[in-house]
């Protein structure tokens, strides 16, 4: 499953646009995705220059896996209730939780004109990180708790306990490239627990 290199009519892709950028997610708001297992191989690939030329460089790659997807949207524009567990090439990695999250208007727009809730969990850089930019993730969850992995390296196990942001109960997984990035996932395989 790729990214695709064009950007579909009528949605303005790009960080200064609505687009979030590529998507894939399924189970998205399903109250069947309670604890499960996914793993799947990726790679991260270069921006797509013609989505927006002027600000992100051209070699700039990331993504973010999305899981427990109670209201995904690919829209800067609509809420969205998810996990996030973003990774770069570099290695540094970062788990957190949006609610209602959204950046009204049009694109990406500093911190006090969003709504909804924010709340960074974790964060740290994989021991192998000559490039993180392809491999292998899985990711458990159990209850309020998750598990990360990228290849076989534990990245991180985190209970999620009510804060600002009580956990959440459901919902499916997707992955979301970072801005303009591209990227593919395949052999993908999903296990309830």
């Amino acid at each position: 499953l790729a990214s695709q290199r064009y950007v579909r009519p009528g949605f303005a892709y790009g960080h200064w646009a609505n687009g979030r950028n590529g998507c894939a997610i399924t189970g998205n708001g399903d109250k069947n995705w309670v604890d499960y297992e996914v793993a799947f191989d990726f790679k991260m690939l270069p921006a797509n220059r013609e989505f927006f030329h002027a600000y992100i460089p051209g070699e700039t790659r990331g993504m973010t896996v999305i899981f427990r997807t109670k209201n995904g949207s690919e829209s800067w524009n609509q809420p969205s209730t998810h996990y996030n567990f973003g990774l770069n090439p570099k290695g540094g990695w970062g788990v957190s939780v949006v609610k209602d999250y959204q950046m009204p208007g049009y694109g990406f727009c500093p911190p006090e004109k969003r709504k909804g809730k924010y709340e960074k969990l974790a964060e740290g850089v994989a021991s192998d990180y000559k490039d993180t930019g392809e491999g292998r993730f899985r990711i458990r969850v159990r209850a309020n708790t998750f598990t990360v992995w990228f290849n076989d390296e534990k990245l991180v196990e985190h209970t999620h306990k009510s804060g600002e942001i009580d956990p959440i109960p459901y919902g499916g997984f997707g992955v979301q490239w970072r801005y303009e990035s591209m990227g593919w996932i395949s052999n993908v395989e999903v296990k309830k627990l």
